[in-house]
């Protein structure tokens, strides 16, 4: 299992969704004040005060990385394991276009004067393109297994 570079190509992935899932993603500055934008919602610095709740990008987070974690246990069962990670990969595309669309979707009724994004908001795509290396070695793992059985 370790042994196999797809491992941690899903590892990297899993990474990736982690720290995306520990550090805000964007910062709002309004005439009321300062916002902060993660993947539990938007809150206001000042006050830690909740203006709305992203529980979809957490769910869509929390499954892709539970998912990276079972497609790394699957090592007997490369088939699966191929499933198992396009399945993540459209999770992680859909929730950066998820974040994205949290992050103009509040611009508008704060009237946000400026909106700094960080290099966090790419992490989902950083994590599906790690996801879809591994499934690329894990079909490379398949044809060398199958020349080698017609060596036989």
């Amino acid at each position: 299992m370790i042994q196999r570079i797809q491992t941690l190509f899903w590892v990297l992935a899993l990474g990736c969704l982690v720290a995306f899932g520990l550090i805000p993603y964007a910062n709002l500055i309004t005439p009321q004040g300062e916002f902060t934008l993660s993947i539990m919602g938007f809150t206001a610095n000042a006050n830690g005060e909740s203006m709305f709740h992203s529980y979809p990008l957490l769910a869509l987070v929390a499954i892709a990385a539970l998912l990276l974690v079972i497609t790394i246990f699957q090592y007997k069962h490369r088939g699966r394991q191929i499933h198992l990670s396009i399945y993540s990969a459209i999770l992680e595309a859909g929730a950066s276009g998820l974040a994205l669309y949290y992050l103009f979707a509040a611009k508008q009724p704060f009237q946000a004067v400026e909106v700094i994004a960080g290099i966090v908001i790419c992490l989902p795509l950083v994590s599906a393109v790690f996801t879809l290396l591994g499934m690329r070695w894990v079909r490379l793992d398949i044809a060398f297994l199958k020349r080698m059985n017609r060596l036989r």
